[in-house]
């Protein structure tokens, strides 16, 4: 029994793979095997390992048709070194911060390619005459060997690859991947000769999958992959992380891959109840299966999404998140980008130049090496309109001179998960437009009352809001305050719950 998860972008997607195993894999005893085609460098192996994966738990398909599935390098630099300056009888070396170049009457003829501690190294490429011939690629012995012929473009001359061979640990020679133009097939030993969807065929061939494995795949999983997992893998129980509405997991006709093969699928995973609908209405489109459906938000999850009407004809919208994103973004429906921040506490933005009756979606996104993806959707938020019955919880929020910030405290007030909740604002003697403000949110919203008073200070002005409250609990909430959506929530349902008076 195994679970093996099959992704094409798992460097770039390692904090989704150690969701994957939170919130699917967490009751499964069975060893998890993390599946793609080419064999890990250094960088990838550190990332794994940051997201609770072991190089034991990661199947290259090129070097699974090997007897060396070692991913970690292990020979040290000074023995490769010493080796390569005798053999090559070098005359000189330029040492630099990531490698180390061998001289030969002042040309260079290899260079060591060092790991970030220098004391081990990962590849070493050949030159002659200034031209890469070519590269070996190491673990604890070559790994492959990549072969270079040197080419003409519109750019100039340039060294392409023509061949790659992989071996065995003992140095033979498993086989080769053969390279000509858009083409590429491997060649073995036996004779046997593959192109790259029939190779990744007889992998999974290889693996026997039965009724006791479970196949898990990414929606980065390429086509080609497809047929031979439906094909030869089927009588596993599969998994599909299917994100609908995501453009990289349909063709060009808007038709998922999976679907034809939703007979053999056990449950698809979405990460929305929106996604859902949307991925139930397309399988019923195509007179497809419909198999279970759940939603996990993989990638973590926006919570709570407020959108209300700020002061001024401009739009408050709040949220929350639940995950480790590195940034967030706001875009409206039509996919227009409006802001982008990288500060993953904030929770607020004020939206200027839209009408009321529009829409958008909040997106929290990663950083990687290929830039910034985005790992998690809102749904659409549009205006809230919300019902208020007799108000639990009553807010008191003194202010005094506070036009620069009242309305933001405000909006982050009415943005509150919260139900039933008053929110009192006193101002408390003003010269500034601050009672202006207060007096557009009283007249805008059933749930916000104004009151004015003279200038008589913060405690008064708390009293004086106590004396209008109509909830079970009062809280008092500074001018220039902002809250989380959901801190109310929170604190209500906390196990000491909420105190007659308190203090946000």
């Amino acid at each position: 029994m195994a679970v093996y998860l099959f992704s094409q972008q798992i460097a770039d997607r390692a904090d989704c793979i150690k969701n994957y195993k939170e919130q699917m894999l967490g009751e499964i005893s069975a060893p998890v095997k993390y599946i793609f085609d080419d064999i890990p460098d250094k960088k990838d192996i550190d990332t794994y390992k940051k997201a609770g994966i072991v190089p034991e738990q990661i199947i290259a398909i090129y070097q699974y048709f090997t007897d060396n599935h070692k991913s970690e390098c292990s020979i040290r630099t000074r023995d490769k070194l010493e080796e390569l300056e005798n053999c090559l009888q070098a005359t000189g070396r330029n040492e630099r911060e990531t490698e180390i170049q061998l001289l030969k009457d002042g040309s260079m003829v290899a260079a060591i390619l060092l790991e970030e501690n220098k004391e081990y190294f990962w590849g070493i490429r050949y030159f002659k005459y200034g031209k890469l011939l070519r590269m070996e690629l190491y673990t604890d012995t070559v790994s492959y060997v990549n072969y270079y012929v040197t080419a003409k473009s519109e750019h100039g001359l340039y060294a392409r690859l023509a061949r790659r061979t992989f071996h065995n640990s003992d140095g033979s020679a498993a086989y080769d991947q053969i390279f000509e133009g858009e083409k590429e097939w491997f060649l073995f030993p036996d004779g046997k000769r593959y192109t790259k969807p029939q190779l990744i065929t007889e992998f999974i061939k290889k693996l026997n999958l039965s009724a006791e494995d479970t196949v898990i795949l990414d929606r980065s999983v390429p086509h080609i992959w497809i047929q031979g997992i439906f094909t030869y893998g089927k009588a596993a129980r599969i998994v599909v992380l299917n994100h609908a509405g995501r453009s990289d997991a349909k063709d060009e006709n808007g038709f998922y891959h999976w679907f034809p093969f939703s007979e053999s699928i056990d449950t698809m995973i979405v990460s929305s109840e929106v996604q859902k609908k949307i991925l139930m209405e397309d399988l019923k489109k195509y007179h497809c299966k419909v198999p279970v459906i759940k939603i996990a938000p993989i990638d973590g999850a926006f919570g709570f999404t407020a959108l209300y009407e700020s002061y001024q004809g401009k739009l408050a919208l709040s949220w929350t998140f639940r995950g480790k994103p590195d940034g967030f973004r706001i875009c409206d429906t039509s996919g227009a980008r409006i802001y982008e921040t990288a500060n993953v506490q904030q929770h607020y933005f004020l939206i200027e130049g839209y009408e009321k009756n529009s829409g958008f979606v909040l997106k929290a996104y990663a950083d990687t090496s290929k830039g910034k993806i985005v790992i998690a959707e809102s749904d659409p938020v549009f205006l809230s309109e919300r019902q208020y019955e007799k108000p639990r919880v009553s807010l008191v929020i003194p202010a005094y001179n506070a036009e620069a910030f009242i309305a933001r405290t405000i909006d982050n007030a009415l943005a509150q998960s919260f139900a039933d909740l008053e929110i009192i604002v006193v101002d408390d003697g003003s010269t500034d437009s601050t009672l202006s403000i207060i007096e557009w949110y009283a007249k805008n919203f059933v749930n916000v009352l104004g009151i004015h008073q003279e200038n008589s200070g913060n405690s008064a002005a708390r009293d004086k809001g106590i004396e209008y409250a109509k909830g079970e609990y009062i809280g008092f909430l500074n001018q220039d305050a902002m809250l989380p959506p959901d801190k109310l929530t929170d604190m209500y349902h906390s196990e000491n719950g909420l105190t007659k008076l308190f203090d946000l």
